[in-house]
């Protein structure tokens, strides 16, 4: 599952909504495109000025920029409707939340690591040393199972923390991620892989467990066609900035480009193979949606046989295609030659039979 967690299969894009009020200045949506346009290049985030209810309702009549996560949740942030102002602070507030310390430091190490356990510290000392040591147990014990992978990573896993405190500037991580949903005095803590994907559910308060975070590094290790819910092992993607020249350590790291879409293509056969088997459904939509079809069973009818539909008769004028015996077409009529044959033979026979007796 590591090295699927790296590839792109399009899933996975947010979407960036730039909203207007009527007090703008007509040059405001203009700036904050090209703001919002620079501060999220490289990333799976899509601009978009199209009107939006949702997001308008999620500003709460202010203008700004509203991110929205593929199931459906907002990140709102405000920004001036001033154009002096925001010239001066746009940048600022955009930039913080597009990217942190904590998103650079993931991303510097989880392309070599074989997962980033990150964790958001609580409120209370006792709580936080508590998980410390959890984190620390749980990738000692997953180490030798890591250790025989056919690939292993370079380094094991490492852990990144957020102080309490820090969590406002890690706004966009915490959201994500599914944390900022927990209870904001607990630790929260989350495992990515691949391109800062998260591998099962947020563990918070008590439910930070040794077992818990164990399972989730020993999960990112299994075979991509492996029985487990595609909706376990591919949680929500963080939207983080990855440039071409982190596509092209991973790259060195993996043996493969996790960009042609050849390996793409690969990926997301895998992935509906699987999910097809399980009988379950891929995180937003069935197994057979990756590949971008479905198929309906038909119920057979026990309609009457006046009921049924006849075909058409066919017209003794039409011209019959020539073709190969074996071909769709009157390769057909060949068998029907020979029962035609086998017929004749029978009533001749009878006739002399019939013949013989009369004399």
């Amino acid at each position: 599952m590591r090295d699927v967690g790296f590839v792109d299969l399009g899933r996975d894009t947010y979407v960036l909504h730039v909203c207007a009020t009527k007090d703008v200045p007509p040059e405001w949506s203009d700036t904050v495109r090209r703001m919002v346009g620079a501060s999220f290049a490289d990333t799976n985030v899509t601009i978009s000025t199209a009107a939006n209810e949702d997001a308008v309702a999620a500003l709460k009549g202010r203008p700004g920029v509203v991110l929205t996560s593929a199931d459906g949740r907002h990140l709102p942030l405000p920004l001036s409707a001033k154009q002096a102002e925001l010239t001066d602070a746009g940048w600022d507030a955009i930039d913080g939340l597009a990217s942190s310390p904590t998103q650079d430091a993931v991303r510097a190490a989880i392309i070599d690591a074989h997962a980033v356990i990150v964790c958001f510290l609580g409120k209370r000392t006792a709580d936080n040393d508590r998980v410390r040591r959890l984190m620390k147990e749980a990738i000692t014990e997953a180490a030798p199972a890591l250790r025989g992978l056919p690939k292993p990573a370079k380094s094991g896993s490492v852990t990144i923390e957020v102080s309490h405190a820090a969590r406002a500037r890690e706004r966009l991580l915490m959201w994500a991620t599914g944390c900022a949903a927990g209870e904001p005095d607990d630790p929260h803590v989350v495992v990515l892989y691949g391109r800062a994907r998260r591998m099962g559910p947020v563990l918070s308060g008590p439910l930070v467990t040794r077992t818990a975070i164990r399972e989730a590094l020993v999960l990112i290790g299994q075979d991509c066609e492996c029985d487990l819910p595609r909706s376990i092992m591919r949680g929500p993607c963080v939207p983080m900035a990855w440039s071409s020249e982190a596509a092209d350590r991973v790259q060195v790291a993996l043996g493969f480009d996790s960009r042609s879409p050849t390996v793409k293509a690969e990926m997301t056969r895998i992935l509906a193979k699987a999910a097809a088997a399980q009988g379950g459904v891929t995180p937003g939509g069935d197994a057979t949606s990756l590949l971008g079809y479905s198929e309906t069973v038909v119920e057979p009818t026990s309609e009457p046989a006046g009921e049924r539909a006849s075909l058409p008769p066919t017209d003794p004028a039409e011209p019959v295609p020539d073709g190969p015996a074996d071909s769709d077409g009157p390769g057909r009529l060949i068998p029907m030659a020979g029962v035609v044959v086998l017929v004749s033979a029978l009533l001749g026979a009878v006739i002399v039979l019939a013949l013989r007796r009369r004399s």
